[in-house]
């Protein structure tokens, strides 16, 4: 399996880390944005996920269903039911939150939850893989922006 230092796992790896970013600014921010974090919160464990495809060698596929970025892992790491149940949350706020559509996804809280589900797909994978995973994007990545 290549490591998070390989270029191009590393190139991956810096997305995460800048939704992962822009998700806590938002947060953060005075009138916090939930469309918005949430979309970031599932591109951020889309891109982990696809982060980790091309570590073990694969092309990872164009899709944001995490479900099924999740299903083409390496079968030597299973997928416990808590990251399978993050995915399917999260795989969710790939397009509802971006356009104005008739689903409900308004609860209260739903930020804070996608952030959650990242935070524990996130540690996941740096347990299961042995990898540090950024959480803020290095500076070397934001000058070449």
């Amino acid at each position: 399996m290549r490591q998070p230092d390989d270029p191009e796992v590393n190139d991956w790896l810096q997305k995460v880390a800048e939704d992962y970013r822009v998700a806590q600014v938002l947060a953060e921010s005075a009138e916090p944005l939930d469309d918005a974090i949430c979309f970031h919160c599932q591109q951020a464990a889309e891109k982990l996920l696809k982060a980790l495809l091309v570590a073990a060698g694969a092309r990872p596929p164009r899709t944001h269903d995490l479900e099924e970025l999740a299903s083409l892992l390496p079968s030597s790491q299973p997928l416990p039911a808590e990251i399978a149940d993050a995915c399917a949350y999260l795989s969710e706020l790939a397009v509802i939150p971006r356009y104005p559509v008739h689903v409900d996804l308004r609860s209260p809280g739903r930020a804070g939850r996608a952030r959650r589900e990242l935070d524990k797909t996130i540690d996941w994978a740096e347990k299961t893989f042995g990898w540090l995973v950024p959480r803020r994007p290095s500076a070397s990545n934001a000058a070449r922006g």
